[in-house]
């Protein structure tokens, strides 16, 4: 079985979205963007995100 590489990032102006993207394709991984969430006045950004392989 092979395994399979993630690049996970958070970007507010798109230099770590630039630098993730390169990253993935560098390595032959995947591209998965961490999306802040709105609520009312306030944004929260995801402490942690649980990722299951399979």
């Amino acid at each position: 079985m092979s395994k399979k590489m993630l690049v996970a990032y958070f970007s507010a102006s798109g230099v770590t979205a630039k630098a993730a993207w390169k990253l993935s394709e560098a390595a032959g991984a995947d591209l998965y963007e961490i999306k802040a969430v709105m609520d009312g006045q306030q944004i929260w950004i995801p402490s942690s995100v649980q990722l299951t392989g399979r």
